[in-house]
Formats: C-alpha cells, structure tokens, sequence
C-alpha cells in the first residue's frame, strides 16, 4: 500500500515542473494534485471479487480503461465546472488492493485554495449534453441493442484538500439488464424468432449527474425494435435468446414489449405479446424487473398452444469488480428486514432495494418480500452471505425505490438490532 503515494508523488512533481508557467496565477498553496482512487461495488453477496488487470474495469476497451472527472466548487453559485468533463485513466498496481485514475498529461487537476469540491466521474465519456455541464444524454441504438452503453457513474463525493490523501470515487452502473431464456413445455417446439420494441420517446434519457436521477428529454424519438434469436427449436432445457444481457433505463417496464413469433405445423407464424409490466409473481404481484444497476434473467414457457409463461423471474446484483474492498468479517449470513411505522402504503410498497455502508464497507440487498399486514409494516431482503458486525454513527443507510428515487437515511432516525441471522432496521417514518 506505501508505494500509492509514491506514485501521486512522482505524478504531481512532474506536472508541477510541465506546466509551471501555466499555473503561476496559482497560489503555491493550492500546487496540491488532485489525487483519485476508483472501486467498484461488490456483487450481491457483497463479497470482492477479484481483479487482474485494468480490463477487469468496466467499459474498459483493449485493456484501457478512462472515466471523465467533474468537479463543481460546492459554493459556486453559478455552477461553473472546476473540473470541465476531464479524462483520467484508471490505472492499476499488483500492490494495491484498488484502481487510481492518473490524469493525463497536460490535464493535470490541482485543489482550489481553502475551497471544497463535488466531484464524480462516469464512462462513457463521450455522451455528455451539449446543454447541460452535468448531464448524461444515453440513447438506446435505434437498431442493434449491443451497441447501447453500459454506463458506470462515481458517487458524488464533496471534500477538501487533505495532504497525502486520495478521493475515492465509489462507481456502480447505472443502467438495467434483462436476460431472457426461453423453454418449451410439453414438446419440441419451434421458435420464429423474438422481438422486443420500445415506445416511442423512450429510448433517450438524460443521467443528471448531480442529483443521480433519470430525466426524460422533450425531443420525440421514434421507437426502437431489437430482434433476438431466431428459427430455435426449443426443449425443456432453457437456452439463452441473446449473447449478452440486454440494457434498457430503469423503470422501463411499461413501454417494453416482448412479442414472441412460434412456427406452426404449416409453416405459418403465431404471435404472443406482453409489456415488461404484466409479468408478476406466483402472488400476482408485477415484479420489477428493471431496476437502477440490476441484472435480471426472465425465463419464459412456450407452449405448442401458443401460450407461454413465466416460468422463472431472478434478480441479482451486477457481478462486478470490487477494487477497495478486502475480506469482511462478520456475525454470518442472513437477511436485512426493514421495518417503518406509519409510512403511506403506497410509497412503502415502492421499496427496491437497500445500501448499507458501515466500517468503509458496502452491503447492498435486493428486497424480495414487503408485508403491508403488520405493524410496522416489513420489508425483506434476499439472503447475504455476510453481514455488517456492527453500525455506528459514522454508517450509512441508503433506501433506494422503484421509481428512481433513493432516500439516504440518518443515524439518528434508525435503530438496529441483530435476531438470529437478521439484522433489523426500525427506522422512522419522517426519514422519508
């Protein structure tokens, strides 16, 4: 871990000594590089996963890897960039147990005097919209669905200048994937092919940067139709209809529709249709399948009558790299219970999934069951393999909903306490 600051060292001295005359309007007390590490979130299990090499990054293309730094002097009224959209390369080393981003030459980034920054970053880097500095213009590819960004954004972190200290930047991604299998029942049946399409004015959005939310643009945009596998002959063993997981905006549902061709005995086609949206549970209740960073996998029944069913809906964290985050510790695995009296049932039953952050680690969780019936009313998250072995005043607790919201939840207004392998959170109504 020493040779870290070694490196910022190195990096800083260099630039100080390129761009000296470019930086003599700059106090010598602010000749501080801005110095950044990046991590990725965990898989579901919250559990590391382990990297090799700067390809393991995501996005990253021939083994490099860049993300674009922006940064806003936190009491600037006017919201000019102090960082502008700036390029750093992720950089790694068989010493650290995390990514740095190096700037590029001639991009060097040093700390304003006595000033604190809002900084973040994201990839890609080239979607930036024209007219706002801090928005993200992603537009699903009107024809071939892989060529739609996958999209990693940085947590917004505000700070000051701290000698010999790095900002971590925490990235996770920010767009939904869907898998889709298919089986048949009964028989061999013949598959035409499969079609998702996608309302009109919904395959553009906007990432506002600064407030982590999904904006729609006013612009229509006509609609997108993407084409899956084709002429399958299908069995009781499911099979995959794409090479690689889908990406759509969160909370999509109901402008996607899947449209399923099956050859019939005379060589002719039926179709079956259905939205995203009428998909539900064995309770009949819709599950939401496309959630912010969430990969999920449907797989569908098709039978000769040209009926088909859900035969299976699984939701899981993306397995992603987890650069900062070593071996946890803790009480055992289990489950996170969320319980709040008096809250509007309506917004209750919104509950997605929920982000703990206690000792510098994470523990995300999707919530799998909520029970209106009792007082207070509970929610239930999957099973973690690991949990926190303690919270204190310094955790944080992070509820995020199904519409794309997230409320970020204080100490104060939450108590905990561990049952047999759960940790139950009481948290109080007026945090939301």
């Amino acid at each position: 871990m020493a040779f870290f600051p070694i490196v910022v060292v190195i990096i800083g001295a260099i630039a100080c000594n390129e761009q000296e005359e470019d930086l003599f309007n700059i106090p010598s007390s602010a000749k501080n590089l801005i110095s950044l590490s990046a991590k990725m979130d965990a898989n579901g299990t919250g559990k590391a996963i382990t990297r090799t090499s700067v390809s393991d990054f995501p996005n990253a293309v021939n083994d490099e890897a860049q993300v674009t730094v922006l940064a806003y002097i936190t009491n600037s009224h006017d919201e000019t960039p102090y960082i502008n959209h700036e390029k750093a390369d992720v950089m790694s080393d068989s010493t650290l147990s995390y990514y740095y981003l190096a700037w590029q030459e001639g991009k060097e980034q040093y700390w304003p005097d006595d000033q604190e920054l809002w900084i973040t970053a994201y990839n890609p880097f080239n979607n930036k919209d024209s007219h706002s500095n801090n928005k993200l213009k992603i537009s699903l590819h009107p024809k071939d669905w892989k060529i739609t960004p996958d999209a990693i954004v940085a947590d917004p972190v505000t700070t000051k200048y701290l000698p010999n200290t790095t900002v971590d930047l925490s990235f996770h991604h920010i767009m939904s994937s869907l898998n889709i299998k298919m089986k048949s029942v009964d028989e061999n049946v013949q598959l035409g092919k499969v079609e998702i399409s996608i309302e009109e004015n919904q395959s553009p959005r906007l990432y506002n940067l600064k407030t982590t939310q999904w904006e729609k643009p006013t612009v229509l945009t006509p609609s997108v139709n993407y084409l899956l596998s084709e002429n399958i002959l299908l069995s009781s063993i499911p099979v995959n209809l794409s090479s690689a997981p889908i990406l759509f905006f969160p909370g999509m549902e109901q402008f996607v529709k899947l449209t399923v061709y099956q050859k019939l005995l005379d060589g002719s086609y039926g179709t079956i249709s259905m939205k995203l949206s009428d998909i539900k549970d064995n309770t009949g209740t819709p599950i939401s399948l496309l959630l912010p960073g969430i990969k999920s996998t449907l797989t569908l029944s098709l039978k000769p009558t040209m009926v088909f069913s859900v035969d299976n809906c699984s939701l899981q964290e993306w397995e992603v790299i987890d650069a900062g985050r070593a071996t946890i510790h803790t009480e055992g695995e289990g489950q996170i219970e969320i319980n709040v009296y008096s809250l509007d049932t309506e917004r209750y039953k919104k509950i997605q999934s929920i982000k703990l952050i206690s000792s510098g680690k994470e523990y995300r969780a999707i919530v799998t069951s909520i029970s209106l019936s009792t007082s207070p009313f509970s929610a239930l998250t999957e099973n973690l393999k690991e949990l926190p072995e303690h919270l204190d005043n310094q955790s944080q607790l992070i509820i995020y909903m199904t519409d794309n919201s997230m409320w970020k939840i204080p100490f104060s207004m939450y108590q905990y306490r561990y049952d047999e392998n759960r940790l139950i959170l009481t948290i109080d109504s007026k945090a939301f």
